[in-house]
């Protein structure tokens, strides 16, 4: 019984330890193995397209392949050995069948939409003049309904409301009567009213120009208190800025820096061009300038004047390689350093 569990406890400290090298294996391979760009690059001005651009990005042996191409399309792919698991061009491919397949489903539906409405419209028609003979039909019903007897207490009751009519036109009549008089009166008392009015409004605008007045004391206070404060953080960073601190996180963080850009600087860069210009004179200036830069460019760059023709193109080349490990070290060198975390306790305003 014991051989068994020692057995079992074998089989399943083999697998951690497998399962731990792999691990190991994966974050020495990212952390180290560099990730490898190529750009190519040509153009000439007066084509279609000017400018044709194609950037490769593989790690691990070209396992893992990024393309790109302008003014072609995007293609990503990701390639384990020989077998693609990844490959955009065929996803868009598949979308643009799928959207032609559903243009004409869409059409479709539009027909039998269409065939409904006009099924509609032909019920609708057909049932039109129906209502219209029951709604008639009722009219000549009702009149038809009444008796002889009946109509003299109709026309009574007509009556009765054309009185009652003429009553409320003449009280109205009588109401406006009153009311022309009370105007006629108003002139001779609205003089006063409109004195009193007249003060009132100069008292109404007497107050709004206090209340202006006060408002602008306080935005000017505000607006003192924001200046105060604005001068007082420039003050507080312009210290920060001469302190002993801050020199040394500068120091650390220019020296990491500087070892990111040599290791991202590109180790092949080459560039070819061909100059013309219209006048002979603008080309000589050209080629004056290269000759100022050249030991600063070397041979990287090579310029070919064209004196007879008027033409600009060229192809570009850049290749070069990243590795994730820089980046781990710069970020744990300035995380260790004492300078950079007390400038950042100084910069929350923690450590005053």
């Amino acid at each position: 019984m014991l051989h068994i569990l020692l057995l079992i406890l074998k089989i399943i400290g083999i697998f951690l330890a497998a399962l731990l090298g792999i691990v190991a294996l994966v974050l020495i391979g990212v952390l180290f193995v560099p990730v490898r760009y190529h750009i190519e690059a040509e153009g000439k001005l007066g084509n279609e397209n000017p400018v044709h651009v194609g950037v490769k990005v593989s790690w691990l042996l070209h396992i893992v392949n990024v393309a790109f191409a302008y003014p072609e399309a995007v293609c990503v792919r990701v390639k384990i050995f020989c077998f693609t698991l990844f490959d955009s061009s065929k996803i868009k491919k598949a979308e643009e069948k799928k959207k032609k397949k559903k243009a004409p489903s869409e059409e479709d539906g539009k027909n039998e939409g269409t065939g409904k409405k006009e099924k509609t419209d032909e019920a609708g028609e057909s049932k039109e003049p129906a209502g219209m003979e029951l709604w008639t039909g009722a009219e000549d019903s009702s009149s038809e309904s009444r008796s002889p007897e009946e109509e003299p207490k109709v026309q009574e009751k007509e009556l009765a409301e054309a009185g009652t009519a003429e009553g409320e036109d003449a009280a109205e009549d009588k109401e406006t009567g009153r009311e022309g008089k009370e105007d006629a009166e108003l002139p001779e008392r609205g003089i006063f009213g409109k004195i009193k009015e007249f003060f009132l409004l100069l008292k109404r605008l007497f107050w709004q120009f206090i209340a202006a007045l006060k408002n602008i004391e306080y935005t000017i206070r505000r607006i003192c208190d924001k200046i105060k404060g604005i001068v007082k953080n420039i003050r507080y960073y312009v210290d920060i800025l001469k302190s002993e601190v801050f020199r040394g996180a500068w120091a650390a963080s220019k020296k990491q820096l500087i070892r990111i850009l040599r290791m991202l600087r590109p180790r092949v860069f080459r560039m070819n061009l061909r100059i013309g210009m219209e006048d002979p004179a603008g080309t000589g200036q050209i080629l004056a300038i290269y000759g100022i830069l050249y030991p600063f460019v070397g041979n990287n760059i090579s310029v070919d004047a064209d004196f007879e023709n008027q033409v600009i193109e060229g192809n570009l080349l850049i290749k070069g390689r990243v590795r994730a490990v820089v980046f781990l070290v710069a970020a744990f060198q300035l995380f260790i350093n004492k300078n950079i975390r007390r400038l950042w306790k100084i910069l929350k305003k923690e450590d005053v």
